[in-house]
């Protein structure tokens, strides 16, 4: 089934977000994203002649909201255009020549997509939003130049949802790997400064 590993990480989400995270403003918006999200993501909207999926937007608009909260307009302007152009690249490619991927083209997209965000934003919330907006726009772009020879368009597809949510896990899975990785340094610190002392 198509867009498969896309509902399971959705849920796992918000499972987490549910469960685990602090009572407050946050958790709520947050799993109420992850709810709409999942709800709207078989529904699309015509425009010209492109169907448009709803879980696109939302997505498109939560990477804009968290790129103004960081204030950092050109360097975000920057590095998504970045991704989108990768990623647009990436799916134009394999639909020339697939012959050249061994693995599958939405795991290759979103590693890439993420190595991009990471090494190019300022912190987490800047990666994330950074990726959202680039994977979206560039979706749009792969969208736009191939409708010349194919139809059907549809943005936003099964396809592109789970190149999302493969890119924001490994995004996430470096967040805590590296905050693991700083808490047993604190604790190894510790521990030799008691010996020490």
């Amino acid at each position: 089934m198509e867009g498969i590993f896309y509902y399971w990480i959705m849920w796992a989400c918000w499972i987490i977000v549910t469960f685990w995270m602090k009572k407050g403003t946050q958790r709520f918006w947050y799993s109420f994203f992850i709810l709409l999200n999942i709800f709207v993501s078989q529904t699309y909207v015509q425009l010209l002649e492109f169907n448009i999926g709803l879980s696109f937007f939302l997505f498109t608009l939560a990477g804009i909201l968290g790129s103004i909260q960081q204030k950092r307009y050109i360097h975000t302007v920057m590095t998504a255009f970045t991704i989108a152009l990768s990623y647009s690249s990436l799916q134009l490619f394999f639909v020339y020549d697939p012959v050249w991927f061994i693995a599958d083209v939405k795991v290759v997209s979103s590693v890439v997509a993420f190595v991009i965000a990471l090494f190019l934003g300022k912190d987490y919330v800047h990666s994330f939003s950074c990726l959202l907006i680039g994977l979206c726009y560039g979706e749009l772009i792969f969208w736009i130049v191939i409708s010349s020879i194919y139809k059907p368009v549809t943005i936003g597809d099964a396809s592109f949802l789970e190149t999302m949510v493969f890119a924001t896990c490994f995004l996430y899975i470096w967040i805590a790997m590296k905050s693991i990785t700083s808490s047993l340094e604190g604790i190894v610190e510790k521990n030799a400064k008691e010996k020490e002392g």
